[in-house]
């Protein structure tokens, strides 16, 4: 991680290696990158305004405003993307150790849960208990062998 100096390390499926070692995809800068990602998001009709923050390339300045939604993705919405798809799906260790997140504070803010926000999987984790204790075998004593 640039940011906090951290060595992560992320582990690939085969066939993300498989792809990888095939020499895709080519390497690009930082700059090239963030381009591709707003291309995408303008074709895919991320056009819905909000409110954020961009460089204003006269002044180079960053400046608050309204803008188009593809207009504020980089490459961080990747890694935003990565721990707010896989939250609930896999342990929350392994997402912040990929992350970088040294606590489970700052990366619960980061992917926006709350403490009211576990109800839903809350009721989830019940709902699977009680489809477990239904599985179990219904064993009945019987006294009399004879």
């Amino acid at each position: 991680q640039q940011k906090t100096a951290k060595t992560v390390q992320i582990p690939l499926l085969p066939e993300i290696d498989e792809v990888l070692s095939n020499g895709f995809p080519k390497k690009i800068s930082l700059t090239k990158f963030n381009q591709h990602i707003k291309t995408i998001a303008k074709n895919a009709g991320l056009k819905e305004v909000v409110t954020g923050v961009l460089n204003n390339p006269k002044t180079n300045r960053k400046e608050v405003g309204n803008y188009e939604k593809w207009q504020l993705l980089a490459s961080h919405v990747c890694r935003r993307s990565y721990c707010s798809n896989m939250y609930g799906k896999i342990p929350t260790p392994i997402i912040m150790q990929v992350s970088g997140h040294s606590s489970e504070r700052s990366f619960l803010a980061y992917v926006g849960k709350k403490g009211t926000d576990y109800k839903d999987e809350w009721m989830a984790f019940i709902e699977s208990q009680r489809k477990e204790i239904k599985k179990l075998p219904k064993l009945k004593v019987v006294t009399n062998t004879k």
